[in-house]
């Protein structure tokens, strides 16, 4: 930020008569303006800019561009009112949680260090998930679904990555994806026992565990 008056010279140089005659006649015109004139009132806009620009240019360089920023709380982004790179608790709520087809899918809400969160960084969206003794049901299916949020919308090209499971007592590596979406059509983690998508998970109360964490690009919100 350039700061600045662009009549500093004009106050400079505005005389302000003594309080005593015989001390004004001594002075030159420099020595007062200095001292009681117009440069004593020009030296005080002077300090007053500088203490502002010293103060602004700790996190701005002069062309107004952003150098190092400190902050002492959080800070939002894109008209967010989520803060930027802090994990977000996910509730457990049971809608949240599906299987394919015919499927259930029941989590508990009790267990410690189980849960999910999230967290963004300009448009991209971190999900990390740790759900224990989970519960399926129905007609098996080999896939389990999870409601992450039904406004921000992943974009841009289909997002994966492995994770862990234990299922029904067999531990595993599976699948989690986030496919591309509409807007408005908000954000579903798939979560499939292996690469192929087509092996069902296990039918089988509280003994389905899995974990892991994935990132996607999302429309601007």
């Amino acid at each position: 930020m350039k700061t600045g008056l662009q009549f500093i010279e004009q106050i400079r140089t505005l005389r302000i008569k003594s309080p005593s005659p015989t001390q004004d006649q001594l002075l030159t015109f420099d020595q007062r303006s200095a001292n009681a004139g117009g440069g004593w009132i020009a030296a005080q806009f002077e300090k007053l800019i500088a203490a502002v620009e010293g103060s602004f240019h700790r996190e701005h360089t002069s062309d107004d561009r952003h150098s190092t920023i400190t902050a002492t709380g959080t800070i939002t982004e894109r008209n967010r009112d989520l803060p930027m790179g802090e994990w977000i608790p996910i509730s457990l709520a049971a809608a949240r949680f599906t299987g394919g087809g015919a499927m259930t899918w029941t989590v508990p809400v009790t267990f410690a260090n189980a849960g999910m969160a999230y967290m963004f960084i300009g448009t991209t969206m971190f999900i990390r998930w740790n759900l224990v003794s989970t519960t399926v049901g129905g007609v098996v299916n080999p896939v389990l679904l999870v409601t992450i949020d039904s406004l921000f919308t992943p974009t841009g090209f289909d997002s994966s990555t492995s994770f862990v499971y234990n299922d029904n007592g067999t531990p595993g590596t599976g699948l989690a994806q986030i496919y591309r979406g509409t807007p408005g059509s908000g954000t579903v983690l798939y979560l499939y026992k292996d690469s192929s998508g087509a092996t069902n998970w296990t039918a089988a109360a509280g003994t389905t565990h899995v974990q892991g964490q994935i990132s996607c690009e999302i429309l601007e919100t």
